[in-house]
């Protein structure tokens, strides 16, 4: 099995984060992107790998069932990559002059009510593949 880690996985596109944390050994990021719409804040970070048939058909299309469930949650962006990553991205109610401790901790909101969804993930996640997330993350920051 043979996974590339492209500058491109996740959801790094050059802007640097305003900050950065980890939760449960996830590396999330929040950063400030331009839209047309003015200046918005996002939280995001590379969460798991969906599982491959071989790791067991319940345990992929438990994954599968998971993600589809998130990306119908509103607010919550979710993409699976060509290399199986799944990102999650979570816009933030701030903008350029929000202070940062109010970036912060609308950052820390949207994480919480994330958590669920973080936490089967890290569940349906084989061993295997969580060292492979963690490559992913650390390239994508």
């Amino acid at each position: 099995m043979s996974h590339q880690l492209p500058a491109t996985a996740g959801t790094d596109d050059g802007v640097p984060p305003v900050f950065s944390f980890s939760y449960r050994s996830i590396p999330f990021r929040v950063r400030l992107r331009e839209t047309d719409a003015g200046v918005v804040g996002v939280l995001e970070a590379v969460i798991g790998i969906v599982p491959f048939t071989v790791d067991g058909d319940s345990l992929r299309s438990n994954m599968l069932a998971v993600i589809d469930k998130a990306r119908r949650s509103a607010g919550y962006g979710i993409d699976v990559g060509a290399n199986h990553a799944i990102s999650l991205s979570v816009a933030l109610p701030v903008d350029d002059m929000t202070p940062a401790d109010k970036i912060l901790a609308a950052a820390m909101e949207q994480l919480a009510g994330a958590k669920t969804f973080l936490d089967l993930v890290l569940l349906l996640q084989p061993p295997h593949l969580r060292k492979i997330t963690g490559a992913l993350s650390r390239n994508a920051a």
